[in-house]
């Protein structure tokens, strides 16, 4: 098995896990230890999560510079200096060379970080990446799945040690792997062009002599397809296949998700027999309808003959009687800013009184906070995880965790959930630094908001927001991270 973390680290680069400015943020700390809270909220992620796989979107890029590698600016230093702590604590971690995804002057990427070799003894995976494409034409080269491409190292600081670790030797892959077999893993290449699954009527209409590329424009982020084979201790193989995405809100997400991703050929073919197929991502589509009812929203990828299953996936209603704010909670993977003014007047994050029929208690575990903003609350369960795994491939039970720093991880503060929802497997402890004191000890968190919050002092409310609590980590991202074992 294989743990995987993803997440949408919000316009990721290096000023945001370092930085030697001393001048002052708006919440009176300098910039520089603003960065390293937020470093030592990823490390503490990554180190209860001890990931396989990391997956990384919203990687800040720009188009300058020649060939299809993400050039050597913010997003790309952050991400290599992921890789250097990684690296400092097991030196097997490697990374997938970044590449852009659209030909915009300001661009994204994604970073998919990987273990050659984890666990020991029995439980030991040997990991390759295995592209799916060649990397070619060195430093200003480019990605291709040309069979007659000639392949090349990359070229230049960092990339050339992103897949060789420094006093490491390249790897051959195995022969037996579904890509590259026999060729060197430090040649191999992510995808970011897809051919489109043939159709009659596009070919009459269109005159379309073969297969075409499905992404087409310039300002269409397209999906990162990244492989690996694994060899497991005991002499067992898989492929695994991976499409990172990330969507543009509005029109263009339900596009992108329900038109053109599951009309691309390795997005839409079945998984050979020893291969999972993973689509993970902030699809900027919402899970859940406005009436705590599943949205459908990835209807065109989960119907046959397209049969993959979302690890976020609500029933189709929402269970009689269940309390709606307290479901949405459970399904959260996006998160306000904290409010403007003062936040003792706002239901963020704490509760004005105990009466729900008032409207007037946040509960547990979204305490007001999930969602986009004020204008648009049901804009919230974007992030999500999909399987499709071949027919020789068993996966552990509901091994999935929306990992929350603000009320940490599980969510079995209330037993049982609202309406059953899934409360996770991962035990991630809530990050909350400096909870407010009452009567000089400070607050259990997290908490029953409606008996707890009644009555309480305004301070409280401020002391949850501010910096050392709800703060830095908002600050970090918008998104929560998610965890899987696969």
């Amino acid at each position: 098995m294989s743990k995987i973390v993803y997440w949408n680290i919000q316009q990721f680069s290096i000023k945001k896990i370092n930085s030697v400015s001393n001048a002052l943020t708006n919440a009176g700390i300098t910039e520089s230890v603003a960065a390293q809270n937020r470093a030592q909220l990823l490390t503490d992620i990554l180190n209860t999560a001890a990931p396989d796989i990391i997956v990384i979107v919203e990687v800040a890029s720009s188009s300058a510079g020649g060939g299809d590698l993400a050039p050597p600016t913010g997003g790309l230093n952050g991400v290599s200096r992921i890789l250097d702590d990684l690296r400092a604590v097991n030196p097997q971690w490697r990374m997938v060379p970044p590449l852009k995804l659209t030909q915009e002057k300001n661009t994204e990427t994604v970073a998919v970080f990987f273990l050659g070799v984890s666990g020991a003894g029995g439980a030991q995976v040997t990991r390759y990446f295995t592209g799916p494409n060649t990397w070619t034409n060195g430093a200003n080269g480019s990605s291709s799945n040309a069979p007659a491409a000639v392949a090349s190292n990359y070229i230049g600081a960092p990339y050339d040690t992103f897949l060789t670790p420094p006093g490491m030797l390249a790897r051959p892959i195995p022969l037996a792997a579904q890509y590259r077999g026999g060729l060197v893993e430090s040649q191999s290449a992510a995808r970011i062009q897809f051919l489109e699954v043939p159709s009659n009527k596009r070919r009459s209409n269109r005159n379309l002599v073969g297969p075409r590329n499905v992404y087409w424009g310039s300002t269409t982020r397209v999906p990162f397809m990244t492989t690996f084979y694994e060899v497991f201790a005991n002499g067992n193989t898989r492929n695994l296949t991976i499409f990172s995405v990330h969507t543009t809100p509005g029109t263009p997400a339900k596009t992108f998700v329900n038109n053109q991703l599951p009309t691309a050929v390795d997005v839409a073919t079945a998984p050979i027999n020893n291969e999972i197929k993973v689509i993970c991502g902030d699809f900027n589509l919402n899970a859940l309808a406005a009436d705590g009812n599943s949205a459908n929203a990835y209807a065109r990828l989960t119907t046959a003959p397209i049969l993959y299953t979302p690890l976020i996936n609500p029933p189709a209603l929402m269970p009689g009687g269940t309390n709606l704010p307290a479901y949405q909670g459970y399904y959260a993977t996006h998160i306000r800013t904290a409010p403007d003014g003062a936040p003792e007047n706002t239901l963020f994050m704490w509760s004005e009184g105990s009466n729900a029929m008032q409207g007037t208690t946040s509960p547990y575990p979204g305490y007001g906070y999930v969602g986009a903003s004020e204008q648009y609350p049901n804009f919230f369960s974007i992030d999500n995880i999909l399987l499709w795994a071949g027919a020789n491939i068993v996966l552990p039970p509901n091994d999935f965790t929306i990992i929350n720093p603000v009320v940490g991880s599980p969510f079995d503060y209330v037993n049982p959930t609202a309406g059953n929802a899934p409360s996770g497997t991962l035990q991630f402890q809530h990050q909350l630094t400096a909870l407010p004191q009452n009567l000089g000890v400070p607050i259990a968190w997290p908490q029953n908001p409606a008996p707890f919050f009644h009555d309480a002092p305004a301070n409280f409310a401020a002391a949850l927001v501010n910096w050392p609590n709800y703060g830095y980590i908002r600050s970090t991202s918008d998104h929560l991270p998610l965890y899987a074992v696969i």
